[in-house]
């Protein structure tokens, strides 16, 4: 079986908005940026580019002058690539080959192999063969699935493999985000979501955040719209999302429960007074009504601040826009708080 080994040779992935970026804009950008490439065509291809950089620059360097570029979403080097085959002795020994350069490379402790299966009859998922090739390349090295210090890269194609590796900062892009410890300090409760497409956007919603949402089913059909809105978007489970048959399981575990409703009094100028109570680690619970119904009785009986949305009119709100948007209040009242500056809003 042919194998090629490569040198200061790099598979560099595109965000979804760069996929069509021509080659000449990447070879142009780079040498903006003092770093001389030139496209491997036959081996790239839509989204993905493969270049060869033709100074002897270390592959850390390379990912610092690449980072630069926005539009680049992975920056994984590539060692080798081998014609298609389903023989998983042989790809798990040419991983391990690329594990021990990453070893003596970067330095890494940590790994977790990712797979990229292109073409869908390769006979074992991308999440099988992870867990295959994990296993057998564990005394090398030290699994880590949430944070490795090294990915061993797998791509599979139709007529050929390729096997690689990244470093942290060159799999894993750095964006500016809201702090996730004051996200965690948040749970959300919706009170009886009524159709799947509302579900749909309040999953999203909490996926995209990491934020704990509780689904309260008072008529025992929730339960299948969250199936059948998980279908829809295609997941299997969220972890974020918990489904609730009663009030006091849905009001566990909170130290501040606020319902936001059309028919309170107070304005939104109460969702800074909750945000001191998250910066210093307080519960707080945001709840909601249904796109039709507003909260029941039992929960507004137990909150402890009543909110109405909008400055102005006091309209009504759907359930995902009044979460996000009182969401965006606290966290925004919580940082400016954190930072020490005034937290008073016109």
């Amino acid at each position: 079986m042919t194998v090629k080994k490569y040198e200061n040779t790099y598979i560099i992935t595109l965000e979804p908005y760069a996929k069509t970026l021509h080659a000449d804009k990447l070879v142009n950008d780079c040498k903006l940026l003092g770093l001389n490439i030139e496209p491997i065509l036959e081996l790239s291809r839509e989204g993905e580019y493969v270049i060869k950089v033709l100074d002897n620059v270390p592959y850390r360097e390379v990912v610092k002058y690449i980072r630069n570029l926005d539009y680049v979403c992975h920056i994984i080097r590539l060692c080798t690539t081998i014609e298609y085959t389903e023989d998983i002795d042989y790809i798990s020994n040419l991983s391990r080959q690329v594990l021990q350069e990453a070893i003596s490379d970067i330095s890494c402790s940590t790994f977790k192999v990712l797979t990229k299966r292109i073409y869908k009859k390769f006979p074992l998922t991308s999440v099988d063969l992870n867990k295959e090739l994990g296993a057998r390349l564990i005394d090398l090295c030290r699994v880590n699935v949430v944070d490795p210090d090294c990915y061993v890269y797998v791509e599979i194609r139709e007529d050929k493999i390729l096997l690689g590796y990244a470093c942290r900062e060159g799999y894993v892009k750095a964006r500016e985000c809201v702090p996730q410890e004051l996200i965690s300090n948040i749970v959300a409760l919706v009170d009886n979501p009524l159709t799947v497409y509302e579900i749909m956007d309040l999953v999203q919603f909490a996926r995209a955040l990491n934020l704990k949402l509780r689904l309260l089913d008072r008529t025992g059909s929730v339960a299948e719209r969250l199936r059948e809105a998980c279908s829809k978007l295609g997941v299997k489970k969220v972890d974020v999302v918990e489904l609730c048959e009663d009030v006091d399981e849905c009001l566990r575990d909170v130290d501040v429960i606020v319902v936001l409703s059309q028919y309170a009094r107070h304005g939104e100028s109460l969702l800074e007074v909750v945000s001191e109570y998250i910066t210093r680690g307080r519960k707080v619970m945001l709840v909601v009504g249904n796109e039709v119904e507003d909260v029941g009785l039992d929960i507004r009986d137990r909150a402890h601040y009543e909110v109405r949305l909008g400055p102005c009119t006091g309209q009504a709100m759907r359930s995902v826009i009044a979460l996000s948007y009182a969401v965006g209040i606290i966290l925004f009242s919580a940082l400016r708080r954190a930072s020490g500056r005034s937290t008073v809003c016109s």
